[in-house]
């Protein structure tokens, strides 16, 4: 076995041309690359908190048994869903596509399709490009959320740091006017289907208020009889039933109220979109080493699998 190893090893060493051919064939090809194909990727990074409690997660009906359909849909889990959602919405990413971003330090602005097709026409079926371009876009957006404190941080990749950033500042003001958007809707159906309630329960009050009357009007020595009594307690417990009741939708329909008026925000910004200064991809200078470290590996390799290949020769040969 040591005689196997040192003989490999010996053949290593006097295949050191065909390493070093190799290994400066791989150094110039992947230089070369570096220096003129090559391009580093740059990360923007936004952080936004969503709130874990919202004018429609304090409901009070919920204390009665009463759901409403509407009653959680401003709550922080609520909103990642619809984040997550919305980013992989293509009328959403359509949107995005008509929004300008700058591509150096200038000025001048153009429009993320425009960018993503390195401005230049695109010929074909106009649903088709904007499908591909929106394809393109997605896979450029990576959003992950911290559940326990409600945070969602945003990452844009390009390989163009200002367009990065851009794109990131379009994406969150996309998403916050989608959220505010649906919160508005949300409010009015909730408030919809409070309006409903308060009928049904105006007038049930209503009938429970006659009940009592009409108790009292037929009963008149209730204090003389225990029975009567229980029954007249009966009917204003269910009085005081449906006032409490009444109460508690009055409350509801003004959080109701608050959600239907207009909001500018349905999320904090923690970290506005960072500046990416720095690539965020794998330096030339560690990739250079990677493809060197790959092609000793491979020539080694190739070396040792050329001495078995020979001994494997031999030995058919001389059975």
């Amino acid at each position: 076995m040591d005689t196997d190893l040192r003989q490999i090893i010996k053949a290593i060493i006097n295949e050191w041309k065909f390493i070093f051919k190799s290994m400066t064939v791989i150094f110039v090809t992947v230089l070369i690359y570096l220096l003129f194909f090559y391009s580093p990727t740059y990360t923007s990074k936004s952080k936004v908190y969503l709130s874990k409690l919202s004018s429609n997660e304090m409901s009070l009906l919920s204390t009665l048994g009463m759901q409403s359909p509407f009653l959680n849909s401003g709550s922080a889990v609520n909103k990642v869903s619809i984040i997550d959602e919305l980013l992989g919405s293509y009328s959403f990413l359509v949107r995005i596509l008509e929004k300008d971003v700058n591509i150096d330090s200038s000025d001048k602005m153009i429009k993320i399709s425009a960018f993503l097709s390195d401005n230049k026409p695109l010929d074909g079926d106009k649903l088709v490009i904007e499908a591909a371009l929106a394809s393109k876009l997605r896979k450029k957006i990576i959003a992950t959320t911290d559940f326990e404190s409600s945070i969602v941080t945003i990452k844009v990749e390009s390989e163009n740091k200002y367009a990065a950033q851009d794109i990131n500042s379009h994406v969150i003001d996309e998403i916050n006017q989608s959220l505010v958007t649906l919160q508005n809707q949300a409010g009015e159906k909730k408030l919809e289907f409070i309006e409903e309630r308060m009928l049904g329960i105006n007038a049930k009050l209503s009938e429970a208020e006659q009940a009592i009357l009409d108790f009292r009007y037929t009963n008149k020595n209730i204090t003389s009889s225990p029975t009567l009594q229980m029954n007249l307690e009966k009917l204003v417990r269910n009085l005081e039933f449906h006032v409490t009741l009444k109460t508690l939708l009055l409350q509801e329909r003004e959080f109701a109220v608050l959600d239907k008026i207009e909001k500018s925000n349905a999320f904090t910004t923690l970290q506005k979109p960072t500046f990416p200064a720095i690539p965020s991809s794998t330096r030339r200078l560690y990739i250079l080493i990677a493809y060197l470290i790959v092609g000793l590996i491979f020539s080694i390799t190739f070396i040792v699998g050329k001495i078995f290949y020979r001994n494997l020769l031999t030995y058919i040969k001389n059975f």
